[in-house]
């Protein structure tokens, strides 16, 4: 058992983390752990199997109150505002750091407009996509009750609810967002390309 650690890479602080480690060979599990992270928590159970050419993150935990902005400012400030709440979400996640890819589920059970409207332009940058963009014109009319993600290899899909007057909008599924590039953009200067280790 420990508590009160954290963990640093690319500036980005992850902690204070408590939890139980369990190591065995390639296995490192954290069994019920909790970890602050963007001024929210989270907690889980995650387990690293480490193999030279095929290292693997299994994640199934809760998020509460995490607002991702506060990330790139070393998780010190305080968000004031329509942004003052956090996204609240449920994950089972495997991520493999050796090929870059990710599989598994998120259920956003809380987003504000802001978030989601955040989450598009880093999905959809250049406003390419025509259902994201009939999305962004819906919640200029409402805003979203939940947003449910689905992760596949290199591909990511999602499905939500929308209140007030945007749920007249019936935007259906969007499927068949690359995730390749993402992961790619945001994660390949932190591990190498050969064996998923950090830098």
């Amino acid at each position: 058992y420990f508590t009160d650690g954290s963990i640093t890479f690319d500036n980005m602080v992850l902690g204070p983390i408590a939890g139980n480690l369990f190591i065995d060979r390639n296995l490192f599990a954290l069994r019920q752990f909790q970890l602050d992270f963007g001024d929210g928590t989270v907690l889980g159970q995650m387990l690293l199997n480490f193999q030279k050419d095929n290292t693997q993150v299994l994640l199934r935990g809760k998020i509460t109150d995490f607002k991702p902005e506060l990330v790139k400012n070393g998780n010190r400030a305080t968000a004031t505002g329509y942004q003052a709440r956090g996204i609240d979400a449920n994950c089972a996640l495997m991520f493999n750091l050796t090929k870059l890819e990710m599989k598994g589920r998120f259920h956003l059970v809380h987003i504000s407009k802001h978030h989601l409207l955040t989450m598009l332009d880093i999905l959809d940058p250049f406003h390419e996509n025509v259902k994201f963009n009939q999305l962004r014109m819906a919640l200029s009319l409402g805003y979203p009750k939940f947003v449910r993600l689905r992760l596949d290899p290199g591909f990511l899909s999602m499905k939500l609810e929308l209140g007030g007057v945007a749920q007249l909008v019936d935007i259906g599924e969007i499927r068949g967002i690359p995730t390749g590039p993402l992961l790619e953009k945001y994660l390949g200067g932190i591990l190498t390309k050969t064996g998923g280790i950090i830098k």
